[in-house]
């Protein structure tokens, strides 16, 4: 009996081992799991949280947008913002233009009373540019119609402020041939009015900016100052005809002197510089260039006063340039979430956890922890018991079927601890268990009443 029951205790030992084997490649199994999961979340956290490099086209070379566009550069890094920008300067902003249409640059500063890209949405207004039409006394001319047969001069690099007068002269009963349109530049306004080769300067640009007081501070010196500034007269119904342009004033005394000049309000049209994005740029990343750039703007003003012409785009849907939806979402207080943002991707990783999940569980059914032991295995274990049981002839047998039945008792509990048993599986184990427990005590009982009557009859 002592070799039966070390032979039984071998066989338990085994399936233990077995067992162990099992858990130890299931937990092996997880752990590479885990290791991968934790390893792709590394890696996209890396790139998310890794800083967005964007090329920017401004032009021309040496202007107010170029210049504050390269002050801003260093400014992100400092503020670690989640993007930083490439200056890539052009001659106009019209070669801006075709470079975000190409695809080669993600920013770009465009003019509104140009051609507009036509995958180009706004981040923001950079500056406002008033047309500014003015002329001595000398020359004779106090109004715009009055301009035909003479020559002006556009103040710009190359003729980048050319088209303007042309585009407007339409609306006062003059074709755009009636008016010779020269380039000209700042410090040659004064000479050339003086000297009668142009009858006007016209100029672009913002109210206070360069290239608008030095030309007019060069035109009336506190010493001479007269000077004539020609209105654009019915500015509003321009501004419906040719929706480039939008209605503006110049207000008495916008550029000082005594008289104040000009003397009065003086109607005229105006037209933005716009920083637009590629339509194709993700919508946190266009809020991102927005909300760093005004929150820049204060610390930028001192050393680069144009910061302060920085404004938001109009966000309506029939702007004349579309705002981006990024930029959109952030001016209006609209933006999402991390969890709005990417909820799609969580839910979608949740149902493939559910699919790992399921599969387990059923490799988990298929190989069972007590050494690969299957479900359907331990009903034939148990109906084999309870037929030998029946016929067992000693009490070595029931002790050895005892041991047996221990073995499977260890195999069902493991399987229920780790849900690899149904509800009814588990059920009906348990039934047969214990139904063998009573065959065991009654075939004992049925043994120990048989040697009885044997010995009496001896």
């Amino acid at each position: 009996m002592g070799e039966l029951l070390l032979k039984s205790g071998f066989k338990r030992v085994a399936r233990v081992i077995g067992s162990m084997n099992f858990f130890r490649r299931e937990w092996i199994i997880l752990a590479l799991i885990a290791v991968a999961a934790a390893g792709l979340f590394a890696v996209a956290g890396h790139f998310y949280a890794r800083p967005a490099v964007l090329r920017i086209a401004v032009g021309p070379p040496g202007s107010d947008d170029a210049q504050l566009i390269a002050g801003i550069a260093p400014r992100l890094v400092s503020d670690s913002a989640p993007f930083r920008w490439r200056q890539v300067v052009t001659e106009t902003p019209a070669e801006a233009v075709k470079l975000l249409e190409e695809g080669k640059v993600n920013l770009a500063i465009v003019r509104q009373d140009q051609h507009l890209p036509t995958n180009g949405q706004a981040i923001a207004v950079f500056h406002q540019n008033v047309v500014v039409l003015v002329t001595k006394p000398s020359s004779g001319v106090t109004e715009i119609a009055q301009l035909a047969g003479k020559t002006i001069g556009a103040v710009g690099r190359n003729g980048v402020n050319n088209s303007i007068l042309a585009e407007l002269l339409p609306h006062y009963g003059l074709a755009r041939e009636a008016v010779n349109v020269v380039t000209i530049g700042p410090g040659e306004v004064a000479p050339a009015i003086a000297e009668g080769r142009i009858a006007a300067a016209l100029m672009a640009g913002p109210i206070t900016g360069r290239a608008v007081t030095e030309v007019i501070a060069a035109l009336a010196p506190d010493s001479d100052p007269d000077l004539v500034f020609i209105p654009f007269r019915n500015a509003e119904a321009i501004a419906k005809r040719m929706p480039q342009f939008e209605a503006t004033e110049i207000d008495a005394g916008s550029f000082g002197g005594s008289p104040p000049r000009p003397p009065k309000p003086t109607p005229t049209v105006k037209f933005a510089h716009f920083l637009v994005a590629s339509s194709t740029m993700r919508d946190t990343l266009a809020a991102d260039v927005a909300r760093s750039l005004f929150s820049l703007r204060p610390g930028l003003a001192y050393e680069f006063p144009a910061a302060n012409r920085l404004e938001a785009p109009d966000t309506a849907k029939d702007a004349i340039v579309p705002v981006h939806p990024g930029a959109a979402a952030y001016f209006d207080g609209e933006e999402k979430t991390f969890f709005d943002q990417y909820s799609d991707i969580f839910y979608l990783a949740l149902i493939g956890f559910g699919f790992v999940g399921s599969a387990f569980a059923s490799i988990q059914r298929f190989a069972a922890p007590s050494g690969g032991v299957r479900d359907s295995e331990l009903f034939q274990r148990v109906r084999a018991l309870i037929e030998q049981v029946r016929s067992a002839a000693s009490e070595e047998e029931l002790l050895t079927h005892e041991l047996e039945l221990h073995d499977v008792f260890t195999v069902v509990l493991r399987k229920a601890e780790h849900n690899s048993l149904e509800d009814a599986q588990l059920s009906a184990l348990s039934i047969a268990i214990q139904h063998l427990h009573r065959t065991i005590d009654a075939r004992r009982v049925a043994l120990h009443r048989m040697a009885a009557v044997a010995q009496n009859s001896s």
